[in-house]
């Protein structure tokens, strides 16, 4: 049965602006031009269900006006945008909002029944709120409260404290359809209805979970037997891999439903799993959509893609934050039950099983960080399950992991095609493996630390390198977006992308790559406007340029008149301070050395700088040298991050830092010895774009000052992550500043100290090259240029990515794709793989972006060929 229905969902950034809602009208009058049964589903404004859930988080507190201002300023905000009032009933729901936060507040308990009526409030507004555009805009939408038309079974709310449900009818239903045609016959536009939201067969307000959205529409089109499903959405559909990563990914023409499943299954976060087996059961189209530019046709998922004979990988997707359990029991071999038992253990907690691999003596599992229904493991769920599988099994939980998946169609046939491809896990730890019953995927449990450069690795050599079956694969989102000077890729980031300094000073650059090339040219203004941008972290009370980054003098020189700190890392760069700044105050400079020799302490302890010490030896065999002497305590938290195993410095297999379990013999030496401890510094690794990250090292370092009273700071370390490319998110320093000051007002005698080198210098600088050479191999074309690894390393020492340009041509369009190499020999002299160029000519110069930092200071004279020298402007 058809009903000639067609179901849109739209999410929470398709509903959040003018331009949008512009669109989905004319999409709305064009689809009516076919069919005038539409059925709209919508999320709540981006942004807002976050807010309900810290509404109730403030109730108990009594702190939620704040966050009810918040909703309030949202939905008034989005009114005047669309030049319309704030409807009455969306003002009834801010009023019993309130009523519910201060009921929450006085009986310092929320039901289950209340906090799904609350967080069902989001779309509830939304829909409210548009109605009366819709009629301006001579659209005649019909309000629907998907509450009282979409009936659920609860789920199960014992882990979240929440009503959540699941809808099981999963057939049409002819009521509902004759509702809706009468509907639309009385002079009706569209239906317009919320996602997310439901009522159970008690009659109590129920959700479905992060995403939910997407399953509303499934079933709602389902009931409806819809001759199609829309998912519109902020991304054009889906991908061979995250765009956000590779912005050479492929947008995927047409799927089948299994491919789909697998994708979204696997990590890809366009469409919720959940909503594909209902359309699959009734062989209902699903499209994905852009609502942006409706002109962009997305990804199409139908059933007859299934009989598709072709073998091939359609897309790498990625699920990071897995959690790994090991269970290991040399008695299980011919043990009847003996699986049952374990996974008796996750049953009764509730925790549901991703990958499965056995040995005779081992069960290794995988755990997906967001179990079922949206709903996030808990790390005291899982010391519970861990007690309960010791009763059976030594159990062990590694955290921190990533599943890269390669999904598509009858993966078992091209193994020996795939095998190649295995490079690319050259000296990672694979956890487990596992290849699909149903021949769709093939997947690997790596450290999370690796996992995009295995990415990119991946991509390359299956989507980049070779011609594609345009059928299956359509354009890049590169030639999506960029080449065609669309502006819509900046909004799928997520934020506002500035051109580069060295775009606008092209002339000048060029110009000095006219005398010397290769050249390093950093410019002073940047690096000048990320030291202020630092100093807005108003909790930070002192900074340290890490000069192990760059030392160039008259980098040095810049940063001194900041009045920034200098930190060091061997008696060399003290020296080279104290020779360029000979009356510098001592307590400007920071000593953080690692497996130094003694004479080392002994020379920074005379000269009366900051020490910091990072192993218990030091203080245990030469601890005469400390004597009576004030010094600052390296830890490590036990965990490390960064873009690479190489940048990671904590963690066990770190040598850096002091494990917590040698901190009583280093307190019984400092009160032997009379040495003062008067910081703590912990650095977990380079490259880091967790806001969060240094607020927890402050909470961490916090804790730990108890121990010794006469702390003074917090050394939080550096590596603020400075994005690769351009099409990254950078750090947002309004909301590190804001996490800082919550842990300041724990402990507001503390000061915290922040040594960033990287971020200071790394955007500041660009490799300047020329072209020697073109060639071309097969399919694979390269462009050679005369700066090589022997300038810039990071790229074969760390996989690191530099975004790379031909600056003679910066105006001209993209029409090549190859990798740029250097003229060193070895292999790995490739500064980038697959780029795309205009076309390019010997003698044109190639600009290589972010090389201010860890280019020039680890560059060599390998093959007796000079480094690039340095320029300031």
């Amino acid at each position: 049965m058809n009903t000639n229905w067609v179901v849109m969902k739209f999410g929470g950034t398709s509903v959040s602006t003018l331009k949008n809602w512009q669109n989905i009208i004319n999409v709305i009058k064009d689809y009516q031009k076919e069919t005038p049964k539409i059925f709209i589903v919508c999320s709540a404004i981006s942004g807002v269900s976050n807010l309900l859930e810290s509404f109730i988080e403030n109730s108990f507190k009594g702190s939620q006006d704040a966050i009810l201002d918040q909703i309030k300023n949202k939905h008034i905000q989005f009114a005047k945008e669309l030049g319309i009032s704030v409807p009455s009933g969306v003002v009834e729901f801010f009023d019993k909002l309130e009523q519910l936060g201060k009921g929450i507040n006085l009986s310092e308990e929320a039901s289950p029944k209340i906090k799904a009526l609350i967080l069902s409030m989001g779309e509830l507004m939304l829909t409210k709120l548009i109605m009366p555009f819709l009629l301006e805009n001579k659209t005649n939408a019909y309000w629907m409260d998907a509450r009282e038309n979409l009936i659920v079974d609860n789920f199960d709310s014992n882990n979240n404290h929440l009503l959540r449900g699941k809808w099981d009818q999963d057939k049409p239903e002819e009521d509902f359809i004759n509702k809706c045609n009468a509907i639309i016959a009385d002079n009706h536009d569209c239906i317009i209805t919320q996602g997310f939201i439901a009522k159970d067969r008690l009659n109590q307000n129920c959700i479905l979970g992060r995403g939910g959205s997407d399953v509303s529409a499934s079933y709602f089109a389902v009931k409806l037997s819809a001759s199609r499903c829309e998912i519109w959405t902020d991304v054009p559909g889906l991908f061979s891999a995250d765009p956000r990563l590779i912005p050479a990914s492929r947008l995927l023409r047409k799927l089948n439903y299994e491919e789909a499943q697998e994708i979204a299954s696997t990590g890809a976060k366009v469409l919720h799993p959940g909503s594909i087996p209902p359309l699959h059961k009734h062989l209902i189209p699903l499209t994905i959509r852009y609502t942006p530019n409706p002109d962009i046709m997305g990804t199409e998922i139908r059933s007859d893609l299934s009989t598709e004979s072709e073998a091939v990988v359609k897309a790498i997707s990625i699920k990071k934050g897995i959690v790994l359990i090991s269970m290991e029991n040399l008695t299980m071999w011919k043990h009847p039950g003996f699986l049952a038992d374990i996974f008796s253990c996750f049953k009764n907690h509730g925790i549901s099983i991703d990958l499965i691999s056995t040995s005779e003596s081992n069960v290794t599992v995988t755990l997906d960080p967001i179990q079922s229904f949206g709903t996030t493991l808990a790390n005291s769920l899982l010391d519970e399950l861990k007690t309960d599988l010791g009763k059976i099994c030594e159990t062990k939980i590694i955290s921190n992991t990533c599943a890269i998946s390669l999904v598509g169609n009858k993966i078992r046939n091209i193994l020996s095609e795939i095998g190649p491809l295995l490079n690319a896990f050259k000296e990672q730890k694979i956890h487990l493996v596992s290849q699909a019953a149903n021949d769709l995927n093939l997947t690997f449990v790596v450290d999370q630390e690796s996992s995009e450069k295995i990415i990119r690795e991946l991509h390359f050599h299956l989507f980049q390198k070779n011609a594609m079956n345009r059928d299956i694969f359509g354009p890049s989102y590169d030639e999506l977006f960029k080449e065609n000077g669309h502006k819509d890729h900046e909004k799928i980031l997520n934020f506002k992308k500035e051109r580069p300094w060295w775009f606008l000073k092209k002339d000048t650059l060029l110009s000095l790559a006219k005398t010397s090339s290769p050249l390093f040219v950093y410019d002073k203004e940047t690096i000048v406007k990320n030291i202020t941008q630092l100093k807005t972290l108003t909790n930070i009370s002192r900074i340290f340029y890490a000069m192990k980054a760059n030392w160039h003098k008259e980098i040095l020189t810049t940063i001194y008149n900041e009045n920034v700190g200098i930190e060091c890392v061997s008696i060399e760069e003290i020296k080279y301070v104290l020779d360029l700044f000979p009356t510098i105050d001592r307590k400007r400079i920071l000593f953080t050395p690692n497996f130094a020799s003694k004479h080392e302490y002994i020379y920074a302890l005379n000269e009366k700088i900051w020490v910091t010490i990072d192993a218990l030896y030091p203080l245990q065999m030469w601890g005469e040298i400390f004597e009576n002497k004030a010094i600052i305590l390296r830890l490590d938290p036990g965990h490390g991050q960064g873009h690479h195993q190489y940048v990671k410095t904590a963690g066990e297999q770190s040598k850096f830092g002091i494990s917590l379990n040698e901190l009583d013999p280093i307190k019984e030496i400092c009160l032997k010895r009379n040495i003062t401890v008067v910081g703590l510094h912990a650095h977990i690794g380079s490259g880091i774009l967790n806001n969060n990250n240094w607020a927890d090292i402050a909470l961490f370092l916090g804790k730990l000052s108890i121990d010794f009273p006469s702390t003074k700071f917090l050394n939080l370390g550096g590596g603020l992550g400075v994005p690769d490319t351009s099409r990254k998110a950078p750090l947002n320093f309004t909301q590190i500043n804001d996490s800082l000051k919550q842990i300041k007002q724990i402990y507001p005698n503390l000061e915290f100290w922040l040594e960033p080198g990287r971020f200071i210098i790394a955007k500041a600088g660009v490799l300047l090259s020329e072209v020697t050479q073109l060639k071309t191999k097969g399919t694979s074309q390269f462009i050679g240029i005369n700066a090589g690894m022997n300038s810039l390393i990071r790229p074969a020492l760390y996989g690191a990515y530099h975004d790379i340009v031909n600056l003679s041509r910066i105006d001209q369009p993209l029409v090549l794709k190859a990798n740029i190499v250097g003229p060193i020999c070895e292999s790995g002299d490739t500064l980038g793989f697959a780029r795309k160029l205009p076309k390019t000519l010997e003698g044109d110069i190639v600009l290589i972006d972010t090389a201010g930092a860890y280019g020039r200071s680890m560059s060599s004279s390998y093959n007796l060929r000079s480094p690039a020298p340095e320029k300031l402007i």
